[in-house]
């Protein structure tokens, strides 16, 4: 489901991290850069149909969310978008995710390892601007 439209970046993240892609969205829309921001709604079944029709649109597409960066689900999104639209990207695929530690239980903690507004706007600012790579471990 389109929760936010745009023609720059498409951008597709689940549970806290949509709420803080939307923030940055809307910071992001005061530079002039237009995101546009997916909720799958569910991973299984994924509705990879809507995320292609949007990479169509923007050429860009950044996946944003708390899983670790290795073996999360964005990494079978980013697969799957390589192998079957990988015509469509005028960049490379952007992953913000988790470091690769176990969740904390302490929130001070989880505050370092899941992405926040900020760094998921650092992250879409670097992709629409061509420069940088992907924010892992």
């Amino acid at each position: 489901m389109v929760k936010r439209s745009g023609t720059d970046v498409t951008v597709v993240a689940t549970h806290l991290t949509l709420y803080r892609c939307l923030a940055a969205a809307e910071i992001l829309a005061g530079e002039e850069i237009e995101c546009e921001v997916i909720d799958p709604l569910s991973l299984l079944p994924f509705d990879v149909e809507t995320v292609y029709t949007s990479l169509d649109k923007t050429g860009r597409l950044v996946i944003a969310h708390e899983d670790t960066f290795t073996g999360g689900w964005g990494a079978e999104l980013a697969a799957r978008v390589a192998g079957e639209r990988f015509g469509s990207l005028r960049a490379p695929i952007r992953r913000i995710a988790g470091h690769d530690v176990p969740l904390p239980v302490s929130p001070v903690l989880e505050d370092v390892v899941v992405p926040d507004v900020a760094r998921i706007t650092d992250q879409i600012r670097s992709v629409v601007k061509g420069r940088g790579g992907n924010d892992g471990a």
